[in-house]
């Protein structure tokens, strides 16, 4: 199955955004909301692996977490891709230490390389996507400037999920559901963790 790295707002967030969301969505047209147990900040995408590279990954970023400080975050704003009136992902971005998220990102590649895995190409977004267009793009230009002003409450995010896509119905946005294979918790010191740092702790051990 499709294998992710995810950090996942808190209940708290989520809500925040699912009201800010329903009070815009009859008046930006019929738009492919995803449900909100997809609202995720993927780190990174490992494709589809069998059960031992799965196994392979889980051990590899045993450690990963202890390299990591909890991350001060806060939802904010909106973007769409490929374009605003043809887009394919309509999603809220992610601000506060995105620096701390783009170390994570860029260290689960250093880490997983030298074990013979590799990610997908797509480069790391600070983002969480609310809408996905299955078959065909839309238009989100509307929902731009309705949550373009969005801004959430801050949060701490402690732990990264390794997660599973369990495939849903042909008509899902979202493509199935995310099962939990492991959650990795962030105990390091509050500080810049640098993408190297990650990398030399992989070679250590």
């Amino acid at each position: 199955m499709r294998t992710y790295a995810l950090i996942t707002p808190p209940a708290a967030v989520l809500d925040h955004l699912r009201a800010a969301i329903a009070e815009v969505a009859p008046s930006v047209g019929d738009l492919p909301w995803m449900h909100p147990d997809g609202w995720n900040c993927r780190v990174a995408g490992f494709g589809n692996l069998g059960l031992e590279d799965t196994t392979l990954v889980m051990n590899t970023l045993e450690k990963i977490g202890t390299y990591c400080p909890p991350l001060m975050l806060q939802l904010a704003g909106a973007e769409a891709r490929p374009a605003d009136d043809s887009a394919e992902e309509l999603a809220v971005g992610v601000q506060g230490d995105v620096q701390g998220l783009k170390s994570l990102a860029g260290a689960i590649p250093s880490m997983v390389q030298p074990q013979g895995l590799f990610l997908d190409r797509r480069n790391f977004r600070s983002v969480v996507t609310v809408a996905q267009g299955a078959r065909e793009p839309f238009s989100a230009t509307s929902a731009l400037a309705a949550l373009g002003g969005y801004l959430g409450p801050e949060w701490t995010a402690t732990e990264m999920r390794l997660v599973r896509l369990v495939p849903g119905r042909v008509d899902d946005p979202a493509g199935g559901h995310y099962e939990d294979m492991v959650r990795y918790q962030f105990s390091a010191p509050p500080e810049p963790v640098e993408a190297t740092t990650y990398a030399g702790a992989s070679a250590e051990r």
